[in-house]
């Protein structure tokens, strides 16, 4: 299979399974989440070492391997902005902000006087 038929497929790939989480809409556990991620991060270093292989070939090539060679790399840097999205969709949400105490006065605001 050719590096222009594999990365298509591997981009349709990830963007399915940001779309599928997406869909859960939270429904699947953190385990799996956890475990997704770090298939992820699996896919990302063997980006890196195909990124190497493409800058090792590149100082080789001449002509028309240094157009395809240049094709290849967008190609990862494309599959790398998806997967980036896919693992941002993958963090937790943050926080939400701590309730306010009803019986303590808002910020910005000072406490009323004694009356006396």
């Amino acid at each position: 299979m050719s590096l222009r038929s594999r990365t298509p497929i591997l981009a349709s790939l990830v963007l399915v399974l940001g779309l599928g989480l997406a869909a859960c809409g939270g429904g699947i556990g953190q385990d799996d989440v956890d475990a997704i991620r770090n298939q992820l991060e699996v896919v990302e270093q063997r980006l890196d070492d195909v990124e190497g292989m493409l800058a090792t070939a590149l100082t080789e090539l001449e002509g028309n391997g240094v157009d395809i060679v240049d094709e290849a790399q967008q190609e990862l840097v494309d599959t790398r902005a998806m997967l980036a999205d896919v693992l941002a969709e993958l963090e937790p949400p943050p926080p939400p902000p701590p309730a306010a105490d009803p019986g303590m006065p808002g910020p910005g605001t000072t406490p009323d006087a004694p009356a006396f």
